[in-house]
């Protein structure tokens, strides 16, 4: 019985993965002095787990993050940083807050990407367990929560890679434009001192034959 369920169930997990890709994965644009804060409701031993990547800016593309618990205090905070992640376990119920700071170089936008994975994907992964029915349901719950954490796992990491990919693109894109111009402004560098070495001599020598 269990080894006809599991292919049911790997159909719902892998339904449920392209809809909660396009609900966790946002991308934000922070203009100059600019703060922008999420909320999310969280009850005890709920997990979050967030993860951004700053994809554009131009200059230094750092920012600031950080997280606040349901009492307003700081649980967690990096400064300076272009990436990163953090995942946490709520220890009381209340409103949790995490916020992106654009100050590192305050006369440029920057552009990020961030995935939040909370607490809805837990109940709806129950949901979809207590609607099996027979008595392999506690071996289906393992081999489902296991493999809804793999593609979790692996939509973040497909997520990175893209950003990655389009920030490598540009970095690349921009070094090529720059070569070229340079080495525009070499030959007419060249162009230029050539002439005037041509000119120079020939001055150089007509003024020898006058003497």
């Amino acid at each position: 019985m269990l080894r006809a369920q599991l292919p049911a169930l790997l159909i719902l997990v892998l339904a449920c993965a392209p809809s909660a890709l396009a609900w966790n994965a946002f991308t934000l644009r922070l203009g100059p002095y600019v703060q922008e804060c999420f909320f999310d409701k969280l009850k005890p031993q709920d997990r979050l787990d967030i993860a951004f990547e700053v994809t554009s800016g131009e200059g230094n593309n750092e920012i600031d993050f950080w997280i606040d618990d349901a009492s307003r205090r700081i649980l967690h905070s990096v400064h300076g940083q272009t990436s990163h992640n953090f995942g946490f376990n709520a220890e009381r119920e209340g409103t949790y807050t995490f916020c992106f700071s654009n100050t590192r170089n305050p006369h440029m936008e920057k552009t990020l990407v961030f995935t939040v994975h909370g607490p809805d994907e837990k109940y709806k992964l129950e949901t979809k367990i207590d609607s099996i029915d027979g008595d392999d349901h506690w071996k289906v719950e393992g081999e489902l929560r296991a493999l809804a954490e793999e593609i979790s796992s692996l939509r973040d990491e497909s997520t990175y890679l893209i950003q990655r990919e389009a920030q490598h693109r540009k970095t690349a894109e921009s070094t090529k434009r720059r070569v070229l111009w340079w080495s525009l402004i070499e030959s007419f560098l060249l162009i230029g001192v050539s002439v005037f070495q041509v000119w120079y001599f020939r001055r150089f020598f007509e003024v020898k034959r006058l003497v």
